[in-house]
């Protein structure tokens, strides 16, 4: 494959044979086909770890998350129905982000350039997983908070013996 170097720049996009410095163009920086191809092969590695992790712990998860309450093979999901649903749709999101990482990976390594719409779509999606993470997080939390009440330490009682006595965080 004879390599080519692509304008960053918006505007200009344009692809020259060989490896250059400067865009001929407009001056802009430009990105090596030899260097996109290295950033879709950890792309492609970063999708695949993503989906066969994720894909383990679904898998895994699965019979717990949709049978809350009932111990199924030693585990047990002590949440409610609706937040397993939410820890559900966040395992699904988390492998469709992998599977566009796998994407965008293989469109890079085969054409040596980035794909607008892949990255803008790869965007969105990590941005509806940082959401969604967030909202899943924040309903545990909340669960888990009512379940257990905030305990709070009372101090000693006042008596003269400890009146005079120094404070137990305070140096003398």
């Amino acid at each position: 494959m004879a390599d080519f170097s692509t304008c960053t720049s918006r505007t200009c996009r344009v692809v020259t044979p060989g490896i250059v410095d400067k865009c001929p163009t407009c001056g802009a920086r430009v990105q090596t086909s030899r260097r996109i191809r290295m950033l879709g092969w950890a792309s492609i590695a970063c999708g695949l770890f993503l989906v066969g992790l994720m894909g383990y712990v679904t898998l895994a998860m699965y019979p717990s998350l949709t049978n809350p309450g009932a111990s199924i093979d030693g585990g047990r999901w002590t949440g409610t129905a609706e937040q397993a649903r939410m820890a559900l749709n966040l395992f699904y999101l988390v492998i469709g982000f992998g599977m566009l990482a796998l994407a965008a990976g293989v469109w890079m390594v085969i054409t040596g350039r980035r794909h607008i719409l892949i990255t803008v779509v790869t965007l969105l999606a990590a941005g509806v997983l940082i959401f969604q993470t967030w909202e899943t997080t924040a309903s545990l939390k909340q669960a888990r908070e009512a379940e257990e009440p905030r305990r709070i330490v009372q101090p000693p009682p006042m008596t003269p013996v400890n009146l005079g006595a120094p404070a137990p965080d305070k140096p003398q």
